[in-house]
């Protein structure tokens, strides 16, 4: 019986005057930010937000291309209740950021890549806690075996909106 593949990312929001010395993703308490975990299958058929099994349909939506506007739509969808107060970056870099981790793009200027090769979903938390970075964790999960764990900072700096705008 073959298992599909489930990618797995974190998206969170490191707030001003973070204290901790390490970001780890998936641990929010320990890292005193604010996080959302999704769980895709490889078909990209469905998201599941873990912090409460909500189910998202994205049949229609078009992965690896940035301008799709389903992505605005599903990034609103799924932070909605979560991180939906915080200062959010340009939604575009979201779809960016996939691309990127998939190889079918670029990363975006405004981020700092971190190679996790050690799968500790771990970075030190230098220069970061201004307010204005987020933080993006890819990694897949192939029959309970995890791999390709990938981090990238984001810098939204100048030019916030708010997720509600």
């Amino acid at each position: 019986m073959t298992h599909e593949n489930i990618i797995l990312l974190t998206v969170g929001h490191i707030p001003k005057d973070c204290a901790s010395e390490t970001i780890i993703c998936g641990d929010p308490e320990t890292s005193l930010t604010k996080e959302v975990n999704l769980s895709i299958p490889e078909s990209g058929k469905s998201v599941l937000r873990i912090e409460d099994d909500m189910l998202f349909i994205t049949e229609t939506l078009s992965w690896f291309d940035p301008k799709d506007k389903k992505w605005e739509n599903l990034i609103r969808d799924v932070f909605k209740g979560y991180l939906d107060s915080q200062k959010m970056p340009d939604l575009s870099i979201i779809p960016q950021l996939w691309a990127f981790f998939n190889m079918e793009g670029k990363l975006p200027k405004n981020c700092k890549f971190f190679d996790d090769s050690s799968h500790s979903g771990e970075f030190k938390n230098t220069g970061f806690s201004d307010g204005f970075h987020w933080y993006f964790r890819y990694m897949i999960n192939e029959n309970g075996e995890y791999f390709n764990e990938q981090i990238a900072v984001i810098d939204t700096g100048k030019g916030l909106k708010n997720a509600n705008s």
